[in-house]
């Protein structure tokens, strides 16, 4: 029997995410694009959640997050709307996805 590769928490995975919780509306600094629901209630495990549920790949997603707006990941609760506020996080995170080519 083969086992299945996990797939990986890329850039064009995020965008494509965020493009969908971006489009939703609401409170955008309760979501994340790589939480289960878009929901920032999930705990770190359950990022991308079946994938894994060790930490260490939840804060790849992290840095996947805030590298795409080119802030530096410091810690897991440095999320981009508490780094930015959600008015310029939705602004930049719009900016990104254009400049890069998702939108």
């Amino acid at each position: 029997m083969s086992q299945r590769r996990k797939p990986r928490y890329t850039e064009k995975v995020h965008a494509r995410r965020l493009i969908q919780m971006l489009n939703r509306g609401g409170k955008v600094c309760r979501s994340c694009p790589a939480a289960r629901g878009f929901s920032y209630t999930s705990s770190p495990g359950e990022l991308w959640s079946y994938w894994s549920t060790d930490m260490k790949t939840a804060l790849h997603q992290c840095k996947v997050c805030t590298s795409f707006l080119g802030a530096e990941f410091t810690s897991i609760i440095n999320c981009p709307c508490s780094i930015l506020g959600e008015e310029l996080a939705v602004k930049k995170s719009w900016e990104a996805l254009k400049e890069k080519g998702y939108v």
